[in-house]
């Protein structure tokens, strides 16, 4: 077992584990479903207390991972990456295709820049207010879903352009578009010792991750990089004290998860099942857990918040004034990890994006929907099946090798003690006493053995 772990796990030329990390590989399938407003007009106009809202998807896409640039240096126990993503459309797997379903959300770039200058000062307010006036800038979009996910250009991003050149550092908006992120290049380096393989050691070089364009050396509340995984694999040996943060590039946070149980696998091993840190979803930090994460320094400033779907474990005063959300104990989502080569067997992940507003009533047009938190989408994360190289070691592993052990423990204690009968035998009949044979009587043809005395 244990050479067989070990020959897993290395890095070396022609073994599984270099080839896996040249190699594409299809990694995870993500179903994305959007929150259609159905009441946008009479909420506006304040008939309706409520915003009513309905699910409008899933359009789910297949994840092919590419490490480029790969290095691994043997005698200083480091690997290289830079990680690239693809999303290719699943048709069989989506409702239809996104281009042709129209839907109502908030207008992201206004109610996050709405929301950012509550704090400037009333002149700057004023001149914001006669900009979204003039322009008839609108609070909720029209749009098809595959804007919404892949990105738009929004006219009022070109005004603020034009007006405070610099402030705005994006021309698009979309769900996946930021979450692939596939404009930046980050550059991984990862351990690859046994007892910290993966570990990530520096993203872009830096010990912390960045946030926005805060140095992340000089940032104290930027996350570090200490138990942190990009989950692409984990030291081997593991145990249920493993802490694991998760990294992936398009976010600028760590995904904290903790131990929660254990779970027999189909190829017969028993696995780790982690979940999400108790009060990872926290925007207070006075508070130990409220249901939401504030994103917002990872999107561009905008008030973005990640939760559950349909607020699960939110406080119901936060949604009080949205109709159409059902929270259920399911969309908890876990990863297992296979404990002794320390890989991921099984994933699911489902986090809701939102827009946490404050209290922006000096805009007419976003007055209606100060200090409410505005859920725009939620994304469904699976792991696609193990490739069938990692599937045939697991069942090696967990299925053969602990019957195959004992039988051959067996024919080699049998073949021991037959070897030792053989030597015992071989021995007596080389130090036994040499005889002489004689014929007592010759007629009756009878001979006896007499030994040789000295």
């Amino acid at each position: 077992m244990f050479f067989l772990i070990k020959c897993y796990t290395s890095f070396k030329y022609g073994f599984y584990m270099n080839w896996f990390m040249h190699d594409k590989i299809e990694t995870i399938q993500i179903s994305v479903t959007l929150f259609n407003i159905t009441n946008a007009d009479r909420f506006i106009s304040g008939k309706d207390y409520k915003l009513k809202m309905e699910e409008v998807g899933p359009f789910t896409y297949q994840e092919t991972r590419l490490n480029e640039d790969v290095e691994i240096d043997l005698e200083k126990e480091r690997m290289y990456y830079t990680p690239q993503y693809v999303l290719d459309f699943l048709p069989e797997k989506s409702i239809g295709n996104p281009k042709d379903f129209n839907i109502v959300l908030p207008n992201i770039v206004m109610a996050g820049l709405t929301s950012k200058l509550t704090a400037f000062p009333f002149l700057t307010k004023i001149a914001y207010n006669m900009l979204t006036t003039r322009f008839k800038f609108k609070p909720l979009l029209n749009i098809d879903a595959h804007s919404f996910i892949w990105g738009y250009n929004e006219t009022l991003l070109s005004a603020i352009h034009d007006i405070i050149p610099g402030y705005i550092t994006y021309d698009k908006v979309g769900l996946l578009h930021t979450f692939l992120d596939n404009d930046t290049r980050v550059r991984v380096e990862v351990s690859i010792k046994d007892e910290e393989k993966f570990m990530v050691k520096s993203w872009n070089g830096y010990s912390k991750l960045k946030m926005g364009e805060i140095d992340p050396e000089s940032c104290e509340k930027c996350n570090t990089l200490e138990d942190t995984y990009d989950g692409i694999g984990y030291p081997p040996g593991r145990t249920k004290d493993f802490r694991i943060k998760l990294i992936r590039k398009g976010l600028c946070r760590t995904v904290d998860m903790e131990y929660n149980s254990t779970k027999t696998m189909y190829y017969g091993g028993e696995a780790m099942v982690y979940q999400f840190r108790k009060n990872y979803f926290g925007i207070d930090p006075n508070k130990t857990y409220d249901g939401l994460h504030d994103m917002s320094d990872c999107y561009h400033g905008l008030p973005v918040t990640v939760s559950y779907p349909h607020f699960l474990d939110v406080d119901p005063k936060v949604y009080e004034r949205i109709e159409g959300m059902t929270p259920n104990e399911n969309v908890r989502g876990h990863i297992t990890i296979e404990p002794q080569v320390a890989l991921e067997v099984e994933t699911k992940s489902m986090l809701q994006v939102n827009l946490a507003l404050s209290d922006v009533s000096y805009n007419p047009q976003m007055r209606p929907f100060a200090n409410m938190t505005l859920p725009t989408s939620y994304v469904h994360i699976v792991q696609n099946p193990l490739p069938k190289g990692t599937e045939f070691c697991l069942i090696v592993m967990y299925k053969v090798i602990p019957y195959v052990t004992p039988v051959t423990e067996i024919l080699l204690f049998v073949l021991m003690i037959y070897y030792w009968l053989s030597f015992c035998i071989a021995l007596y009949r080389r130090c036994r006493p040499p005889t002489i044979t004689v014929s007592i009587l010759p007629h009756l043809d009878t001979k006896v053995g007499i030994p040789l005395l000295k």
